[in-house]
Parts: C-alpha cells; structure tokens; sequence
C-alpha cells in the first residue's frame, strides 16, 4: 500500500498560504466576453426543481450554509442535491459525521431510484455512482486541521466539485460558544472553494429555543453571524407546523427558502416543498420525482454488457488510533472506485 508523506499532506493543510495577484485589466478579458457571452449567473450546480434552473445555481468557487432545525430534512435534501451534481457531472463528496456511509448510501440509492432500495436498485446505485461518489468514512467529530486536509486532498486526488459537510456542530474543536473558531472555518472553506473552484455547502443547526412555530430567517442559525456573512448563498428550511396541517390536509411539509444569493437577484425567493416518503423527495407542486442520472444507465449497462468490472464507490477513512512517528493521523483512502489501489496519507 502506497504511503503519503507527512510532508505531502501539509501541503493540503495550509490555509493560510492564499496567493495576493496583481494584474492588469486587459488580463480578465477573456473571463468577462465568457460571462456576457455565457450569462454571469447561469453557471453552477442546478438543484432538483426545474422552476429554480433559469434563477439560482451552487456556483462553483463558492460556499453555502443550508440552516433548519434538527428533524426537518436537511441530510436529506443535501442528499437530492448530491444526486443531482453527480447527474450533471460534478463529482462529489459526502463528509457526514452524523450518519453512517452505508446509511447515506442506501437513502441515496433509494432517492435515485424512486423506490425504497433493495438489492437490484443498491447495485444499480453502485454501478451509477462510480467515478462520481466519495463518502469521509467517519462518524462524530472531526477537527478543523483534518476536515481541511481532506477536503484538498480530494479535490487533488479526485477531482472533487462539489463538497457536502454536515455539519458544523460536529466540529469537535469548535465549541458552539466559540464565534472566532466558526469564522475562521467558514473564512477557511470559502478560500478553498474560491482557490480550488469547488462548491462546499455547511449545513448548521437553528438556534436554540426556536420554536418549530417560528420562522427561521437569516439571522436564525446557530453560532457567528459570519457563518451567513461569509456564504454566498443561504438556505433555510422551514417545517410546517403542525397546527397548519391540521387544519390544511394539503399543506406542504416544509419551505425551502433562498435567504441570501450573493450573485444573484432572487433573494427571499420561497419554494413549497411536499415529501414523497417512497422515494425521500422533496417536490414542488409543479412537479414529480424523477429517476436522476437515466440517461447514463445506457452506458453502464453497455460496459457491464463487455465484462467491465462495476467498482465500489469510494471512501475515505481516518484510521484511528493509528499514529506515526510525527504523532500525526492517518487519512486512508480506498481508491478501488478510482481504479486505483489504496492509500494511507499521514497527517
């Protein structure tokens, strides 16, 4: 198994070491004919529902914090969002410490499929999903030194696009007190999603002591106001009370509102959002679930039908407990869906 130096992943730790530029006008030529010629804000990702593609995209070289209180649904919808980058050929990594990989996965696998997955639609899921799906194998906190380092050790090693970390309370060497702690993390994924031109999107958790009732705005999440200041782009996720569904049997499950989008004009723009508990997807009125990402079935199917081994989507782990002679962690990363061998990075 290969060895990553002490030295090599340092690299991937600096964070500080942000290049200042200083060039002539006639040097961002090129880049504004693109974007008169392309429209400025039509690039990025496009999230699920068709009525937000002319209007809103997770653009890369830019953050978003996705903020709702605990239960609501964000691990899901960061999932739809997940699915439907891969669709549009952004790889991706999952960095969720509060679920296990294989619990991710399955409801992953369950959200493309439309169906609740059994064994036919997890291998469908694996076969779609390689080449485009990492998952950080790791479940309760993570420090702030690590979630860096993986980050830029996957984008250089697997052409990571888009990051999902969720969430900020499992960082565990950033108490929910510690207000200079979480804008250094939020400064911190923001030159790294500028610098590397990825899109990281933070999910937190609403303040406490609101109540379900209450409407969460963008002052409403839990820690420094420079977690909202610092992010392109805001989401939060209202829960219909209950005493409205009681008295409203068709009224949506949730609202997803775009509270803040720095480089685009729709702000406070309100999605309705009803769940299709069968497939764990969030839909707008004007549309249904749909099977993402069917057009590469074709392929797959073609490259299994010429004997192709279908690889494993890929992880990577932290070894715990494991130091070397620096006293430094371990990153282990199993690149059998990289068609590659495995790697321990130090670190």
């Amino acid at each position: 198994m290969p060895q990553i130096t002490t030295e090599e992943l340092r690299e991937f730790e600096g964070i500080g070491g942000v290049e200042r530029q200083v060039g002539p006008a006639t040097e961002w030529t090129d880049k504004v004919l693109q974007r008169i010629l392309n429209g400025k804000n039509l690039s990025g990702i496009k999230l699920p529902w068709p009525c937000l593609e002319s209007k809103f995209r997770l653009q890369e070289g830019s953050t978003s914090l996705m903020v709702a209180q605990t239960g609501v649904g964000k691990s899901m919808l960061s999932g739809m969002f997940t699915i439907h980058a891969m669709e549009q050929q952004y790889r991706a990594l999952m960095i969720s410490l509060e679920m296990l990989v294989e619990e991710s996965w399955e409801r992953m696998a369950t959200q493309r499929s439309l169906v609740p997955a059994g064994m036919d639609e997890a291998l469908d899921f694996a076969r779609w999903a390689n080449d485009k799906l990492w998952f950080y194998n790791q479940t309760g906190t993570i420090n702030f030194a690590t979630l860096m380092a993986v980050i830029r050790y996957s984008v250089a090693n697997f052409g990571i696009k888009f990051i999902v970390v969720d969430s900020l309370m499992t960082m565990g060497d950033i108490p929910p007190d510690d207000y200079r702690g979480q804008r250094r993390l939020m400064l911190a994924l923001s030159i790294a999603a500028r610098d590397m031109g990825i899109h990281i999107m933070l999910i937190a958790h609403a303040r406490k002591g609101i109540s379900v009732e209450d409407k969460l705005d963008i002052y409403s999440a839990s820690g420094s106001a420079d977690l909202t200041n610092l992010a392109s782009s805001v989401i939060l996720l209202n829960k219909t009370p209950q005493s409205r569904k009681d008295r409203d049997a068709t009224a949506p499950d949730m609202t997803f509102e775009i509270a803040k989008a720095r480089h685009f004009d729709i702000t406070d723009t309100t999605l309705e959002l009803w769940l299709d508990t069968a497939s764990m997807n969030y839909q707008t009125k004007w549309d249904s679930p749909r099977k993402v990402g069917e057009d590469d079935d074709d392929e797959t199917t073609e490259r299994k039908g010429k004997g192709e081994e279908a690889a494993t989507v890929a992880e990577i782990s932290v070894v715990e407990g494991v130091e070397d002679l620096s006293s430094r962690r371990r990153i282990k990363v199993d690149g059998r869906a990289w068609r590659g061998s495995d790697a321990v990075a130090s670190g």
